[in-house]
């Protein structure tokens, strides 16, 4: 996950003009020597009464990771390796994943000892016997051991000490029986080692100062833990089941088609049932990814396990009294996203982002033996789809599986659930670079329209790419009084970023959600070429911080923002909000706090409603239908105009941008050329345009020939408090578009 953040701010960081190209490097801008204390700009913010609506990503689950969330430190294992020599390949397993052999796992390292205290009394349990448990890299004494014949169980205390910030540790067994008819070294199972002050029970499973931290949020993403990026699971049986050693497994590797390359080091990721409970104690959305290569059971069987539950292997298919693993609470919602960063190759085959050569390898099988997939639909009057645009069909390819996905979530769920508890996201790259998200609502919405006549609503929630962001050029400093210099942020290139995936969000009737964002440290990083974790820890834990987060996070809501999920909660220093899981006062945390209790800041993109919004003025991004010749800004002054919008081939359209501080019922007029031409594609006659808000058609106007600007007939609309799409679209004729002013 770590690595996608390196592509996508070498695009924030370096201006909105990168968002069509490639980016291979990044000029370093010098940082500002003088310190001034006035604003480059900030609008006014005031807030309404609506509460904010925040999230919060979970980092990699591991032995460093730096969150402690399980109380049963076995969670945070390792791999069974040989006693004396970790770098041999690991000891055979049963079908389980308990070690077969003697064996040594290390349960923490240097990282995770962070603001954790790791001496103490352990309760270890097992299956089986063992003549020797000793420490690894560690003082480990075991005192009240005690073994079950009856059940076959050994219990004791083991207790770690001499343990300081830095140190590494783990258990070693020598001399283990699984059973008692077992030889010496045939290994154990059901291992566990609740941490101090834990039930050795198992009935509290996170600790309490992961708990405290994540709670602060109330969506959960779980990316990480689900490992998407390496996770090839195809069926549900597959995936890792609850009582699994450890929260994950290593899988087969997996062969590509079309390539015939080897993927190996893929996981099947934490099983549902422990991220469920999870959201279920911290009383938060669940927010989870769908394995890239899942198939339609898969997919089918997670969204039962969702709402009904599971018996441990498979999910109930309705609601039963006492289900051994719970289903998501009521009232807590469900956001479900297909994969993660689909476009992101960052690492290469070897890398950590998997989905983008899995889903590669997918559109060369469906180009070179489904010439009739969806995926080629170009609608009436496009121009089809070459079958070796690869890209093309990769980019597209989340829209229509995301849409699948939203369907089989429809039969579990029922009608109702839809678009209220179960959210699904469309997540793409920040700012519509490459054309992540425009290519798939426009495929989508002609494609969805024509063959099942619905529209996007109807299978999204909410679409849009990361909200990252940084500070101002001249300002990306390790010197922290330039750093938050009060013009270095809020950051100028996030809020043009917003604003173009807000437009497209908007335009289409869907909400603009970012399933990560936040501050990433490492644009600053890359400009100064060293960047410590100790400097990243001082920005982070400067109390500037707190208003550096608050002041972006209310850029977010004047260009439209709707839930934006924060990356992570403990990580890496580039991105996480804590430092030490157990102190929760982080400047970052507070911020945190503050966005999810109060209001939101009024949207302020746009011009203001009731009022004009003309192209001469018009500062918005260029969200637009344009496929045929025009689609360009032409003029001067006053009488500036887009030119070129028709419904020659497709109904074309370009959204204009407004906000409104109260919803109003109100009129809408459009102003525009209505140029008449001796060719037969342009009749004499009237333009007919059809006007959506927010996705929502609320009739048709028109504007005949005069050989001038005219104004249209005019149209009753419902205008929404806050972010305003205008969608001025030609349903017949050929006009350039001036303004549309909404009394």
């Amino acid at each position: 996950m770590m690595y996608c953040k390196r592509i996508v701010l070498s695009v924030m960081f370096i201006g909105i003009t990168i968002l069509f190209s490639q980016c291979t490097g990044m000029s370093v801008t010098p940082v500002k020597d003088d310190v001034t204390t006035t604003p480059v700009y900030r609008d006014p913010v005031t807030y309404t009464s609506e509460a904010g609506s925040v999230g919060m990503n979970v980092w990699f689950l591991s032995s460093w990771d730096g969150s402690n969330a399980f109380a049963d430190l076995m969670k945070h294992g390792g791999n069974w390796n040989h006693v004396e020599d970790g770098e041999q390949p690991a000891v055979p397993m049963d079908e389980k994943g308990w070690p077969l052999s003697d064996f040594r796992v290390k349960l923490f390292e240097g990282a995770a000892v962070r603001g954790v205290d790791f001496n103490g009394t352990y309760k270890l349990s097992f299956t089986g016997q063992t003549d020797i448990i000793r420490g690894l890299w560690s003082d480990l004494a075991i005192t009240n051991k005690v073994y079950d014949e009856a059940t076959n169980t050994t219990t004791c205390d083991a207790t770690y000490s001499g343990l300081h910030d830095g140190s590494n540790g783990g258990v070693v067994f020598e001399g283990t029986r699984k059973t008692p008819q077992s030889p010496l070294n045939s290994g154990i199972s059901n291992m566990k080692m609740f941490r101090p002050g834990y039930p050795g029970d198992g009935s509290q499973m996170f600790t309490t100062p992961f708990l405290n931290a994540i709670k602060a949020a109330g969506v959960i993403r779980t990316m990480d833990w689900m490992g998407i990026g390496g996770n090839a699971n195809i069926n549900w049986s597959e995936r890792t089941p609850p009582d699994n050693p450890a929260v994950t497994r290593l899988t087969e590797p997996y062969t590509t088609t079309s390539d015939g390359l080897v993927y190996t080091n893929l996981n099947s990721g934490m099983s549902i049932e422990h991220i469920v409970r999870l959201c279920n104690e911290a009383d938060s959305d669940l927010w989870i990814n769908i394995p890239t290569l899942a198939n339609d059971d898969y997919v089918r069987k997670m969204a039962q396990a969702i709402r009904f539950g599971t018996d441990g292997v498979n999910p109930y298919t309705t609601k039963v009294n006492a289900p051994v693993y719970k289903p998501l609470k009521d009232g807590l919602n469900v956001w479900v996203e297909y994969s993660n960063e689909i476009w992101n190759n960052f690492g290469g085959t070897e890398g950590g982002f998997r989905a983008f050569y899995f889903i590669q390898d997918e559109v060369r099988k469906i180009a070179a033996t489904q010439p009739n997939h969806p995926l080629f639909y170009t609608g009436k009057g496009r121009n089809p789809v070459p079958n070796d645009e690869i890209y093309d069909l990769l980019y597209k390819y989340p829209a229509w599986r995301l849409g699948s996905i939203s369907k089989l979530f429809r039969e579990v769920f029922g009608d109702s659930n839809m678009m209220t508890r179960v959210r699904p996201i469309l997540a793409t790259q920040q700012g519509d670079a490459n054309a992540t998200l425009s290519r798939c609502l426009t495929w989508a919405e002609q494609y969805y329209k024509d063959f099942e006549s619905h529209d996007l609503t109807y299978y999204y929630y909410g679409i849009g790419g990361s909200a990252y962001y940084g500070v101002n050029e001249g300002y990306k400093s390790i010197n922290p009084d330039v750093f938050f210099n009060p013009a270095a942020y809020p950051d100028e290139v996030f809020k043009k970023m917003n604003l173009i995936d807000s437009t497209w969000a908007h335009t289409y009737g869907l909400k603009r959600v970012a399933y990560e964002g936040g501050p990433s440290l490492d644009s600053i990083e890359k400009t100064m070429n060293e960047f410590t974790d100790i400097q990243m820890h001082a920005l982070n834990e400067d109390p500037r911080m707190q208003d550096l987060v608050e002041k972006n996070h209310d850029l977010w809501d004047q260009t439209g923002g709707d839930t934006l999920v924060y990356y992570c909660v403990a990580g890496a220093s580039r991105w996480e909000f804590l430092r030490f899981i157990t102190d929760t006062t982080s400047p970052k945390m507070k911020a945190l706090k503050n966005l999810k209790s109060r209001g939101k800041a009024k949207v302020t993109a746009g011009a203001p409603l009731p009022g004009t919004i003309s192209i001469a003025k018009y500062h918005g991004p260029e969200v637009r239908n344009i496929e045929t010749a025009g689609g360009y800004f032409t003029g001067e002054g006053d009488q500036m105009v887009y030119n070129g919008i028709d419904a020659r081939t497709v109904e074309e359209y370009f959204t204009l941008v407004g906000h409104s501080d109260a919803p109003f019922t109100g009129t809408i007029t459009v102003k525009g050329e209505r140029f008449y031409m001796d060719h037969p594609d342009y009749p004499h006659g009237t333009t007919r345009i059809a006007i959506y808000i927010n996705g929502k058609k609320q009739g048709t106007v028109g504007i005949s020939d005069t050989g001038g600007i005219t104004e249209s007939d005019s149209l009753a609309v419902e205008i929404p408090a806050g972010f305003v799409a205008v969608r001025v679209q030609v349903e017949e004729g050929w006009m350039s578009l001036h303004s549309a002013t909404i009394k």
